[in-house]
């Protein structure tokens, strides 16, 4: 699911962990963090990546990012490699091709040339040291698990300098645009607080948007 220039606005990522919490879904990488500065919303659909330590072909990683990217987010399981399995390299292949992001649970590094590059990192640790040939492709376009969490290939990634959260493909609509409503709530009740409005007040706002959210869910 790319999102489409002159559509709605993205909400943040707390927004939309708020609302899969409160729907009783699973979707929150944990774990993972944004690598380098990280300054707008990013989502599209999850073009996954499996590797693993030992000795082995990297060339399916290249295909990967020769191939068409666009408006993806590259997500890697690669929890058991030692080393750096993403950079500056990586990062610039995946942008040529229409890539906007890529998501590692695993080591990450030149994050500095990364961010130059306005490409979105986000990973679960930091390795000055390359994998050197001590890592290999297991899966691509096959699933991922990545912060805890069990992404398809196709599901909607959303990131941003809050975190990551991952949407089932099916449900990624209608769960935007729950988290839009949660998030327009939450800016609600800020505008009324600068008003001057009592935060016991003013709160209200956000109480019957959420209520009005998880009788949504329980209709579903």
């Amino acid at each position: 699911m790319p999102i489409e220039a002159g559509s709605e606005p993205l909400p943040p990522s707390t927004a939309a962990a708020d609302v899969l919490a409160l729907m009783g879904r699973a979707g929150l990488m944990r774990g993972v963090v944004a690598q380098g500065s990280v300054t707008r919303v990013l989502s599209g659909p999850a073009r996954t990546l499996r590797l693993a330590s030992g000795p082995g072909s990297f060339e399916p990683v290249y295909e990967l990012l020769s191939s068409d990217l666009s408006g993806g987010i590259v997500v890697v399981e690669a929890v058991g490699v030692a080393g750096a399995v993403w950079g500056e390299i990586l990062s610039f292949a995946a942008l040529g091709s229409g890539a906007v992001g890529a998501v590692v649970d695993g080591a990450t590094r030149d994050h500095e040339a990364v961010a130059e590059q306005g490409f979105g990192l986000w990973g679960a640790r930091h390795s000055v040291v390359g994998p050197n040939g001590l890592a290999h492709v297991v899966a691509v376009a096959a699933g991922a698990e990545v912060g805890g969490v069990m992404v398809g290939e196709g599901d909607v990634v959303l990131a941003d300098a809050d975190g990551v959260v991952v949407l089932p493909a099916g449900d990624a609509t209608f769960l935007l645009a729950a988290a839009r409503r949660y998030a327009d709530a939450e800016a609600d009740v800020v505008r009324r607080l600068a008003a001057g409005v009592l935060l016991t007040e003013a709160y209200k706002v956000k109480k019957d948007a959420v209520a009005a959210l998880v009788s949504e869910a329980r209709t579903r």
